[in-house]
């Protein structure tokens, strides 16, 4: 038996959380990013050029990139400090697959782009748990329902 768990796709987080991204410029400097993430409160920012992702960088990049080296945030530029190796996943992939992607890179965050590379989102793994566990939520009280009859009411 398929349960709704196993038919999750991206796209339905896509559909609860938005699909606004928040992003910054390469060329905008550190000290600018983090004054950015914390005033969203978010862990990432999609960086871009002309429009494009070009990478991302997390707070994990400020930490082990910054923080460790003792580096002067207001004189580096974004493009110094993150990951440009960008992965990303479409809406139609089911969460076990992002999931499992987030899992094997050790990343938090995944741009979501279409089939041919337009940026539809971004989520992260606090998206996706939340995503599982309010459908595991609503299976168990249709599981419950069911079996105390109310379904039948």
């Amino acid at each position: 038996m398929e349960t709704s768990l196993q038919v999750l796709t991206v796209q339905v987080v896509l559909q609860k959380k938005g699909t606004q991204v928040h992003s910054i410029p390469q060329e905008a400097s550190i000290l600018e990013a983090v004054d950015k993430m914390c005033s969203l409160k978010v862990g990432a920012l999609l960086v871009v050029q002309a429009n494009k992702p070009v990478g991302i960088i997390s707070e994990r990049d400020l930490m082990n990139r910054v923080v460790l080296n003792r580096k002067d945030p207001a004189s580096l530029r974004v493009a110094e400090v993150m990951s440009s190796n960008l992965f990303t996943i479409t809406p139609e992939e089911k969460l076990s697959a992002a999931m499992s992607l987030m899992t094997e890179k050790r990343i938090r965050h995944l741009p979501v782009v279409d089939g041919s590379g337009n940026l539809k989102g971004m989520v992260s793994i606090g998206d996706l748990v939340r995503t599982i566990t309010s459908a595991q939520e609503e299976f168990i009280n249709m599981l419950e329902d069911y079996i105390t009859g109310k379904h039948m009411a």
